[in-house]
């Protein structure tokens, strides 16, 4: 608890948010299966045991493709692009699309 508490003060201070919401669940599957960009300001993600979740750099994927209906991972990623797959443990920062220069 402490340590979720401590990451959700991070981010309220880091985005000037005055207050920040926070899930924790047990997962059995991945809650997301497909690339995405959440329409948040930003989102703290940290798996406290089992895999972790996966990312790609921005740099690296199609953002006209995320999204749309029918499309695969393929689809949005860049040739030669590299899935990287936090561990437990890792927190991650992700800027979502209402981060500033991330619309769209």
């Amino acid at each position: 608890a402490d340590d979720v508490a401590a990451w959700a003060e991070c981010l309220a201070e880091l985005t000037g948010a005055a207050a920040v919401g926070v899930r924790l669940e047990r997962l059995a599957h991945a809650m997301c299966p497909r690339l995405h960009a959440d329409r948040v300001l930003a989102r703290v993600v940290c798996t406290y045991a089992g895999a972790g979740t996966e990312l790609v750099a921005r740099a690296q994927v199609d953002a006209a493709h995320l999204g749309r209906p029918g499309t695969t991972d393929g689809d949005v990623l860049h040739p030669g692009a590299t899935l990287v797959q936090a561990r437990a443990g890792d927190v991650v920062l992700m800027k979502g699309a209402l981060w500033p220069g991330c619309a769209g």
